[in-house]
């Protein structure tokens, strides 16, 4: 289902529906670019922090494929990511890095925009997000999200990493889940590894998050519903982290484990 072997070459010039990119665009340290893979349209993202000196560094578009292995295992809707290993080109300069790919989750006709912008147009007087979320009958994605985020440490739930979407006759719902990227151990992508072995994976971090507070536990209490789970079992491990040695160090093998699985234990215990 993943592919860890695909290498490609982005170049300056880029087509995508029939328009011509000029160049990669990089902004904020992200690097994002859309291309088309063989005959699908895909939104791609190194989703790495980058520079002239360093190249590529991080490991977000690792975590969206650990995330998207555990969704699947607690069936929980979202956005699939692939890994993609690609050679990028920048500025006549080739970098190797690793590349997350995702289908558009827009259906044909649909039309997309950031859940902070449609709550700013359509809410009502002084009605919180969340308000705003349940009243549109969105209670049950809203509380799946608030639970992802909790299990994995996301810590950038802002207002377009939630998108509504729109269809020609005005029927509305919202995407799939997506952007697990700076969650997990990502915030340690640069850390030695001993210090990557001393994180607390429990820490209640400050957060960005639109829908509830700055606190992942805090929004656990905060779901509209609760979300019952399948069992996360420790063979499930093999098969979220498959492929990753080398990929990660396995310091940042053993603490993603850690993290995801004692949050989930955490959350079950409720």
């Amino acid at each position: 289902m993943y592919n860890l072997d695909t290498r490609i070459l982005l170049r300056p010039r880029i087509a995508h529906n029939g328009r011509t990119v000029r160049r990669p665009i990089i902004n904020k340290n992200h690097f994002k670019v859309f291309i088309c893979l063989r005959n699908y349209a895909f939104d791609t993202s190194v989703l790495s922090s980058f520079n002239a000196h360093d190249g590529f560094y991080g490991h977000e578009s690792v975590n969206e494929l650990i995330v998207s292995r555990l969704l699947d295992i607690l069936q929980i809707p979202h956005t699939n990511y692939r890994l993609v290993h690609a050679l990028v080109e920048v500025d006549e300069q080739e970098y190797t890095t690793w590349l997350c790919v995702s289908k558009d989750y827009r259906k044909l006709g649909e039309t997309n925009v950031s859940l902070e912008i449609f709550h700013d147009l359509m809410r009502e007087g002084r009605e919180l997000p969340l308000d705003f979320c349940k009243r549109m009958g969105w209670g049950r994605q809203v509380a799946e999200t608030m639970l992802v985020d909790f299990l994995i440490g996301n810590m950038d739930r802002h207002g377009s990493n939630t998108e509504v979407l729109m269809d020609k006759n005005g029927n509305l719902r919202l995407a799939p889940i997506f952007d697990f990227g700076y969650s997990l151990t990502q915030f340690y992508t640069r850390e030695r590894a001993e210090n990557v072995s001393q994180l607390d994976v429990m820490r209640d971090v400050p957060v960005a998050n639109y829908i509830g507070t700055s606190s992942l536990f805090r929004n656990l209490e905060l779901m509209p519903e609760r979300i019952k789970l399948p069992p996360l079992l420790p063979e499930h491990r093999a098969e979220i982290l498959r492929g990753l040695d080398g990929i990660l160090s396995q310091e940042h093998l053993v603490k993603t484990w850690e993290m995801i699985s004692r949050r989930y234990a955490y959350y079950e215990a409720l």
